[in-house]
């Protein structure tokens, strides 16, 4: 089959199944993709011994496995596996682990068994009968199993016309500071290997500068030696010969057109990369060249030298640029062809992605490098809250999936654990309790805590409505619970009702409310001049949580009228449950991603019957305000 027939549609990784493997009981997640076919990011988080690794190691295992079915020089000899199998790596109690990596095309998989004892022992002495998927292939005098489905046209569509790469937690460049000789060396070309069986690409990128700046200079002399583009132009010039008799000539003016090919789109697109990284508008930073007698890859910054080598970047700043450049030239290496970053596919594998890196880089850099490679199918491993709530301001709270493991629970930003530590610090920081006393001094009003902006929004259109004549938003401030201090949503409201003890709270100088969504259960409650107020339930409205709980159901109508997107719906259902009967009403819910499309589009059509019940949030703080 041609490499033009096999490169047409993407392989990427469908499901991930681990089973008493160590921490991973019951592991079993299904990969997301977009609705552009595209797949989305996946971030494993936890606690360190959790299993994020071992879900990796699975991963890269596989991949292994199938590009030792066509290259002799694969990173683990023919026949051995990359991960070891082991009785000792069984959980604790179980008498088995077993595996299953699934890729999206031919039903390609690699299965994998491990058990304690000879099967024949475990079904006599503790009657095992399983179902699973390769446990019919083990024999009863045998105690393990290892298999794949690949075919040939698979494996050379997946490894050849991918990016398949991993970077493991060990990965570390050299500074200049640390080995002078980085200092001094000399770029190099890439000598690549022809042979058919001899890849010249790895799959684990360990400490890789040195072969990704060869790379790039074999893109730079393409681009210099085979794409500038010049344009002749011939025109006739009189002149005279050494006797005076006038003459034409035809000379020769040659113009630089600039450079077109394939080599300056990876070089330009490499530059996209190279400003993102730095946070600089496109155009001020590109790459230099040493003389030929110090050949260094340089970047020059508005056309000054700014860093004479790579190596003298920071470990943060040199292992991320080296990680994006090795993505790029193991596509450009690989037998397709890109014109733009979004072209490139394949599946990429990073442990402990914000190793050595600056709250900034984790939080506002690293999402945008990730967002530049849509095709590839990220699947990382972090401790970094800062990086996750970079994470989800780039891509939204539905553009990645978030596993804990090793439950594999799928959970929010705000519930990842260590997002919690940093949490409990930063409200018990007098920066924190300093920003909230100034806040509330500034304007001596009565000051009402909502959980979120769109709360605000609907309580604002609520008085333009209903209580115009009142001038109520001159008798007390309202606050985004959800913003202040920068943290999020019902947690900062929580955190000023676990500040304020009862001696401070009868110190404070205004009243405060802090008002709670129906869903949460909190209770009604009083510390001084602190109200702690859960809005009441409506139980007839169809939408159950949150502040939406206030809409009747003819808005719901209106709102499904003019967007589907807006509400999703679950058909109600006979469900049976130990054999009882049980009949499920239909549930109606605002879609996540669309709340704050809902809260304008009410905001901006709705009238006074849509409306209606959210009087009962502006009689609670009437009520707050008179007391």
């Amino acid at each position: 089959m041609s490499d033009t027939n096999i490169q047409n549609k993407s392989i990427y990784i469908k499901s991930v199944e681990l089973e008493n493997y160590g921490p991973c009981k019951n592991v079993k997640y299904n990969f997301r993709f977009d609705e552009n076919g595209n797949p989305v990011p996946l971030v494993l988080i936890g606690k360190n011994g959790g299993g994020k690794t071992i879900f990796l190691a699975h991963i890269i295992n596989a991949m292994l496995v199938a590009k030792q079915m066509i290259y002799d020089n694969c990173e683990v000899e023919k026949g051995t596996v990359y991960k070891l199998r082991h009785p000792g790596y069984i959980s604790t109690g179980a008498l088995y682990s077993r595996s299953e990596v699934e890729f999206t095309e031919d039903n390609a998989k690699v299965i994998e068994w491990q058990l304690i004892n000879e099967k024949e022992m475990l079904i006599k002495n503790h009657g095992l009968n399983l179902t699973s998927v390769g446990w019919a292939e083990i024999s009863g005098s045998e105690a393990n199993l290892f298999k794949h489905s690949f075919n040939d046209v698979f494996v050379r569509k997946l490894i050849d016309h991918s990016c398949i790469q991993y970077f493991p937690s060990n990965r570390f460049e050299e500074p200049a500071w640390l080995n002078s000789h980085n200092l001094t060396s000399h770029v190099e070309y890439m000598d690549l290997n022809r042979l058919a069986t001899v890849s010249n690409r790895s799959m684990i990128s360990v400490s890789t500068l040195k072969e990704s700046q060869k790379w790039f200079l074999g893109v730079l002399l393409d681009r210099c030696a085979l794409e500038l583009q010049m344009k002749v132009t011939t025109l006739p010039v009189q002149t005279s010969d050494a006797d005076g008799n006038l003459k034409v000539l035809n000379m020769s003016l040659r113009e630089m057109l600039g450079y077109r090919g394939q080599a300056t789109q990876i070089y330009d697109e490499i530059l996209k990369l190279l400003n993102q990284l730095f946070n600089v508008p496109s155009g001020t930073m590109r790459f230099g060249l040493g003389h030929r007698y110090l050949r260094q890859l340089s970047i020059i910054k508005n056309e000054q030298v700014w860093i004479p080598s790579l190596f003298q970047l920071s470990s943060g700043e040199i292992l991320l640029l080296d990680l994006f450049l090795c993505i790029i030239k193991d596509f450009d290496l690989s037998k397709s062809t890109f014109t733009q970053l979004s072209d490139i596919n394949g599946i990429v594998l990073i442990d402990e992605i914000d190793l050595h890196l600056h709250i900034q880089l984790q939080k506002d850099i690293l999402p945008k490098l990730i967002k530049l490679f849509p095709k590839i199918q990220f699947v990382i491993t972090t401790h970094s809250p800062m990086f996750l709530l970079g994470m989800q301001k780039e891509f939204g709270t539905n553009g990645f999936d978030i596993l804990d493991m090793p439950s594999a629970e799928p959970v929010s930003v705000e519930d990842f654990s260590e997002f919690q530590d940093l949490f409990s610090i930063i409200r018990e920081t007098k920066t924190y309790t300093d920003t909230l006393n100034a806040t509330l001094k500034e304007s001596q009003l009565p000051a009402i805590f909502v959980e979120g902006d769109y709360d605000i929004q609907y309580i604002t259109k609520t008085i333009e409505l209903f209580y115009k004549e009142q001038d109520l938003f001159s008798r007390f401030r309202l606050f985004d619970g959800g913003g202040f201090g920068n943290l999020n949503k019902i947690k900062d409201i929580d955190s000023i009702w676990n500040l304020i003890d009862s001696k401070s709270a009868d110190a404070l100088s205004v009243k405060m409310l802090l008002l709670y969504d129906c869903d949460i259960k909190r209770d009604n409650s009083s510390r001084g001049m602190v109200t702690r107020t859960v809005i009441p339930t409506n139980s007839v409205n169809p939408i159950s949580k949150g502040i939406e709980n206030l809409l009747p159901d003819v808005t719901i109508q209106k709102l499904e009228a003019a967007n589907p997107r807006f509400i999703d719906v679950t058909p109600a259902m006979t469900k049976r449950t130990r054999g009882e009967v049980e009949n499920v009403p239909e549930v109606k819910e605002i879609n996540k991603d669309e709340k704050k499309n809902v809260c304008k589009w009410l905001c901006e059509n709705g009238d006074e019957s849509d409306f209606e019940g959210f009087k009962v949030v502006v009689d609670i703080i009437l009520e707050f305000l008179s007391n």
